[in-house]
């Protein structure tokens, strides 16, 4: 595959989708904070599920991980869609449970079966359009006797969250299954154009692979080796401001590097000035 490294789209979009959950924290749960007593987390049929979910959050930040799991499936159950996503989340990373990729890519399912038709720009359009990004994962690659491989759905999943959701991550990865040529020939204008979508959105593997793409003119793009130079050090230094981990830095920094390396005097000058240009507007 022609990415910057399979770990590296893997941290990252785990990365985006942790950030989701952070903000959840932050944006839904302090409009019920005075729903319950502090330090108390209930197990009853007669709490509503954004109580349980909330007990769960509580439990959690106590250490106890058998009510927090046990409070969010009840929320689940009782319907709430951001208890449903998590719990999803927390069985496909073997977070607090034993990693469940089946059962995760079941959630996934559920939720997309029943709110594909949710208003995009709505709360809760988020978690919708990130299931349809993370069920693409398993019919890309197949799990397991539970979902054969299929490309094709993996695309029409992408191309449902890339356009009805204008998801940055589902359009970056359709970009990555057009220049690999997945799913159908390689496309690599097809690729460019999705590409280009998301890092409109800051989705900065995105950025990185327009700057590769341009660079050594790949999948039959025209070469412009100072725009891609540029593209790729303006992933860079957004990514030097995330809080990713070092080594997803480190192999963005070694792209571009790669690509300074091959660059000529005068190709760095012009990259340089046109960098400082973009950083400006």
């Amino acid at each position: 595959m022609q990415m910057i490294n399979g770990k590296t789209t893997h941290y990252i979009l785990a990365a985006s989708a942790c950030a989701l959950g952070l903000w959840i924290l932050s944006d839904i749960l302090p409009n019920v904070q005075a729903s319950m007593p502090e330090g108390v987390y209930l197990k009853t049929s007669q709490t509503t599920s954004m109580q349980d979910f909330q007990g769960s959050t509580r439990a959690l930040k106590a250490g106890d991980t058998q009510t927090a799991l046990q409070l969010l499936t009840q929320a689940s159950d009782k319907g709430l869609l951001v208890a449903q996503w998590q719990l999803a989340q927390v069985y496909m990373n073997g977070e607090i449970v034993q990693q469940d990729e089946e059962k995760a890519a079941s959630i996934y399912k559920s939720i997309i079966l029943k709110h594909s038709e949710i208003v995009p720009k709505s709360a809760n359009a988020k978690f919708v359009s990130n299931s349809y990004v993370a069920l693409s994962k398993y019919y890309r690659t197949g799990l397991k006797s539970y979902i054969v491989k299929n490309q094709l759905k993996a695309k029409e999943l992408l191309t449902y969250a890339a356009t009805y959701f204008g998801d940055a991550d589902a359009q970056y990865l359709l970009g990555t299954m057009f220049l690999n040529g997945e799913g159908g020939a390689q496309d690599g204008t097809k690729a460019m154009q999705w590409f280009k979508l998301a890092a409109r959105k800051n989705q900065i593997l995105a950025q990185c692979m327009i700057g590769k793409m341009l660079f050594y003119g790949e999948a039959g793009v025209k070469m412009e080796r100072v725009q891609g130079l540029v593209r790729l050090q303006v992933a860079q230094d957004s990514l030097s401001q995330t809080r990713f981990t070092k080594n997803i830095h480190v192999e963005n920094v070694c792209v571009y590097n790669a690509a300074f390396q091959a660059a000529n005097e005068q190709e760095r000058v012009d990259a340089a000035r046109l960098f400082e240009r973009v950083k400006g507007q």
